[in-house]
């Protein structure tokens, strides 16, 4: 995997565990064992008894509501504004704590 596949790997995985729970069930399932659980299209595809476009398909309709969500809500966007400040430390783990646990 090339340097920029990697980073939008963990930048689809991060919009994953902010958005996710936003997600319907089946695109949910099928982004956790690609992103989460490191499945590949073909296994997704044995798994869910769908082709391996019908995944592919839904990976990127999925990866495109969460950057939707990302863009209208910005959660990741101020998460990384608050790293930033050592002051801010405390609150953000108790909102990705938050986040993590469902709102």
């Amino acid at each position: 995997m090339n340097n920029d596949n990697l980073e939008k790997f963990v930048s689809n995985n991060r919009l994953l565990e902010v958005y996710g729970r936003l997600l319907t069930e089946s695109q949910l399932e099928i982004m956790t064992d690609y992103y989460e659980n490191n499945l590949s299209l073909s296994e997704i595809s044995e798994l869910k008894g769908i082709s391996r476009t019908a995944v592919s398909d839904a990976l990127k309709v999925s990866v495109s509501k969460l950057e939707g969500y990302e863009e209208k809500l910005g959660l990741l966007k101020a998460i990384d504004n608050l790293k930033s400040s050592e002051e801010n430390k405390e609150v953000l783990e108790k909102l990705e704590e938050v986040i993590r646990n469902g709102i």
